[in-house]
């Protein structure tokens, strides 16, 4: 078997590959070996065939040391970017502490970064990615009626009623009006608080349940 030339396995230190690299050390140590037995009176089919036995299992050999080696690379990765945070952020709090005006803008304006991130994505997951909280969302519609200069205006009950009675497309149809506000009497002083209108079957329709059933 011939010998890998040093300066490939120079060039290979330089361009780790652990596949390459464990194979090289492999076929280096079972040369080595099978010149050992070579000098020792073996002929060179027995002194391989004997390297051989001795080495056992070669490639269940090599795939436990490629396992060892990418453990060892990969923990070598992880304690060497810790290390790099870790100076960064020594480096970072000096610097804070040196200039105390420009770390208190640093801060405030890292406060305002995430809230603004944070409120944004509230608003895009609530609207878009988060499905409604109602029974079948994706069969819900909302219904309106439009004038010339109002392209969009709310329906009359009047309407609504006739509506309901002649659907033919929808399962059924209910009437909301989130926009009202009232007051609230009972115990202490009264309360003006939001809330709204709402058709009887509307809970029904979207498969919610009222907090409080009257």
């Amino acid at each position: 078997m011939p010998r890998t030339p040093a300066w490939r396995r120079y060039l290979r230190f330089w361009a780790p590959d652990l596949r390459a690299d464990v194979n090289d050390e492999f076929r280096f140590h079972l040369e080595t070996e099978i010149e050992e037995l070579i000098a020792g009176g073996l002929s060179p089919t027995e002194a391989r065939a004997e390297a051989l036995r001795k080495f056992g299992d070669a490639t269940r050999f090599g795939r436990d040391c490629q396992a060892s080696d990418a453990r060892r690379a990969a923990r070598t990765r992880r304690n060497e970017a810790a290390d790099v945070l870790r100076q960064d952020l020594r480096q970072s709090i000096r610097s804070l502490r040196r200039q105390p005006a420009f770390a208190l803008i640093a801060i405030a304006t890292l406060g305002l970064g995430i809230g603004a991130n944070t409120a944004v994505f509230s608003v895009v997951n609530g609207v878009l990615l988060s499905p409604l909280a109602y029974r079948d969302p994706e069969r819900l519609v909302v219904l309106w009626e439009t004038l010339p200069d109002m392209p969009q205006i709310m329906v009359s009950y009047p309407d609504y009623l006739d509506w309901r009675q002649r659907n033919r497309t929808f399962e059924d149809i209910a009437i909301y009006n989130g926009f009202e506000s009232f007051n609230l009497t009972g115990e202490g002083e009264p309360e003006r608080i939001p809330g709204g209108l709402a058709s009887g079957n509307l809970f029904s329709l979207i498969g919610a349940e009222p907090a409080l059933d009257a």
